[in-house]
C-alpha cells in the first residue's frame, strides 16, 4: 500500500522559546553524522516510484538538503536515467509496474555496478529484502519511514560510494606502476639478447675480415652464429609471451575439459620429466564439468605451472648435487613427484599443481605473479609465465595463488603414509580456481 506524502516522514526541528526571534534559534553543538551530507558537494540522486505525488514530495524535501534529484516513475524512465553524471545513489521503489524493482536492480548493477541503491517498500517482506541486498543493495527501508533515518542511509551510501572511487582510483594508480614496471622490464630483457647478438655479430665482422685476409676461423664463427641463434630465440620467446598476455581470447562463451587437456599437456613434458627422474600424476574426475574459456587459454595455464614445477625440480637437483651434496641427489636418483588435481569446490574447479622442489619463499610468494619477476638464475627462463597464468585466469573471473607444497587442501584428509617421494624442502603448491559450466563431480 502506498504512503501518501502526509505520512511519509516527519523532520525534528528545534522549538523555540516565548520571545525569541527565529534567527537567534539554539543550533546544537554537535551535527550529527547524518547530516554532514547536507554541507557536502551535492549528490545525484535518482528517486524511483510510480507515485507521483509521493515522487515529487521526497525530492522536494531532499532538494532543500542539497541534493541534486531526478524523477522517475517507472522502470523504462529510469533506465534511460542510469547514466546522468554525477548519479551516485538511486532509490528504488520495489512495486512498479511492469517491472519489479528487484529486476531494475539487476539491470542497474549491470551497467553501473558502482551506482549505491536503497530500496523503499510499503511490504514488511524480509525475503525480498534478503534477495535486494544479495543483488547488491546498500539498504532497506519500509515506507512510511522517518525523513532522519533516510538521511542517515543515504549518508551512508554517499560514504560507500566514496569508498569505491577511492579503490578505484587507487587501483588505476597501480595499473600504471605496473605497466612502468612492465616497460622497464620489456627494456631490459629484451635489450640484453640484442646487446650480445650486436656483439657477436661485431665480431664476427672481424672473423669474416681474418677470412678474407686468408686467417679464417671457422669454429669461431660456428660459434658465434650459434650464440646470436640463440638469444635471437629468447628475445622471440619474450615477445611471443608478451603477446600471449595480452592477446588470449578470454572468452565465456566456449568449453575446455581439464582431464583432456591435463593429459595432452603432461604428454608433450614427459620427455624432460623423465630426464628429471620426475613422475606426474594426474588426479582428475573425468566428469568434472567444463570450464568456460577456450581449450587454449586452459592449456596454456597447465603448461606454465608444470613447467615451473619441472624448473623447481631441476633447481632442487643441481643445488643439492653441488660441493657437499649427500643422499639420492647427489647420485643422481632425487625422485621428482609433480601432482595435478581437480576438484568441484561449490560452483568452482578447483586445479592444483604440486611438486616436491626447491620451494617459494612466503615472502615472494605474491611478488611471482610480476612480469618479468624470476627466481630463476639470470638468462634461464623469461619471468612471464606466472604473469600470464595470473591474466588468464583473472581474466576469466577465477584465481590463482602459491603456498608451501607440503600443506594441504582444505578437503584433502591428511595421508596414513606419505609418498617417500614428497618427503622434500616443501615444494611449492599452485592452486587455481575457476568458474564452472553446471554440474558436479565428487
Amino acid at each position: 500500500m502506498k504512503s501518501g506524502p502526509g505520512r511519509l516522514m516527519q523532520e525534528h526541528v528545534p522549538k523555540l522559546k516565548p520571545g525569541r526571534p527565529r534567527d537567534q534559534a539554539r543550533k546544537p553543538e554537535h551535527v550529527p553524522d547524518r547530516e554532514r551530507v547536507w554541507r557536502q558537494p551535492r549528490t545525484g540522486l535518482l528517486l524511483v516510484d510510480d507515485e507521483k505525488a509521493f515522487a515529487e514530495a521526497l525530492a522536494f524535501r531532499l532538494r532543500t538538503r542539497g541534493f541534486s534529484v531526478l524523477t522517475a516513475g517507472g522502470a523504462e524512465e529510469a533506465l534511460a536515467l542510469a547514466d546522468t553524471p554525477d548519479l551516485e545513489i538511486v532509490l528504488l521503489d520495489l512495486n512498479l509496474p511492469g517491472m519489479h524493482g528487484l529486476e531494475l536492480l539487476r539491470r542497474f548493477k549491470a551497467g553501473r555496478p558502482e551506482l549505491e541503491i536503497i530500496l523503499l517498500t510499503g511490504e514488511a517482506d524480509f525475503n525480498l529484502a534478503a534477495t535486494g541486498m544479495r543483488r547488491g543493495a546498500g539498504d532497506y527501508l519500509i515506507k512510511p519511514v522517518d525523513f532522519d533515518v533516510l538521511l542517515e542511509s543515504i549518508a551512508k551510501a554517499r560514504t560507500r560510494a566514496g569508498e569505491h572511487k577511492e579503490r578505484l582510483r587507487a587501483a588505476e594508480a597501480g595499473k600504471l606502476v605496473a605497466l612502468g614496471v612492465l616497460a622497464a622490464g620489456v627494456g631490459h630483457e629484451i635489450n640484453n639478447p640484442l646487446q650480445i647478438i650486436l656483439q657477436r655479430s661485431e665480431w664476427l665482422e672481424e672473423l669474416l675480415a681474418d677470412a678474407a685476409a686468408g686467417r679464417a676461423d671457422f669454429a669461431e664463427m660456428a660459434k658465434s652464429a650459434e650464440v646470436i641463434k640463440h638469444q635471437a630465440l629468447r628475445a622471440g620467446e619474450i615477445t611471443a609471451q608478451l603477446l600471449e598476455l595480452a592477446g588470449h581470447s578470454r572468452s565465456g562463451k566456449a568449453s575446455a575439459m581439464l582431464p583432456g587437456l591435463a593429459e595432452k599437456v603432461v604428454g608433450r613434458l614427459a620427455q624432460r620429466a623423465g630426464e628429471l627422474s620426475t613422475r606426474i600424476l594426474v588426479d582428475i574426475p573425468g566428469d568434472l564439468p567444463p570450464l568456460p574459456c577456450l581449450p587454449s587459454d586452459l592449456e596454456t595455464v597447465l603448461a606454465h605451472l608444470l613447467r615451473n614445477a619441472l624448473d623447481a625440480i631441476e633447481a632442487l637437483l643441481l643445488r643439492q648435487k653441488g660441493p657437499g651434496a649427500t643422499g639420492r641427489a647427489a647420485s643422481g636418483g632425487m625422485a621428482g613427484l609433480i601432482k595435478i588435481r581437480g576438484r568441484m569446490q561449490g560452483e568452482l574447479v578447483r586445479i592444483s599443481v604440486r611438486d616436491n622442489g626447491e620451494g617459494v619463499a612466503p615472502d615472494l610468494r605474491d611478488r611471482i605473479f610480476e612480469p618479468f619477476f624470476s627466481t630463476r638464475p639470470l638468462g634461464r627462463g623469461t619471468g612471464l609465465g606466472l604473469t600470464v597464468c595470473h591474466s588468464i585466469v583473472s581474466a576469466l573471473g577465477g584465481s590463482i595463488r602459491c603456498a608451501r607444497g607440503d600443506g594441504r587442501e582444505p578437503e584433502e584428509a591428511a595421508p596414513a603414509v606419505r609418498d617417500t617421494a614428497e618427503q622434500g624442502p616443501g615444494g611449492a603448491l599452485f592452486i587455481v580456481e575457476f568458474p564452472a559450466f553446471g554440474g558436479s563431480a565428487s
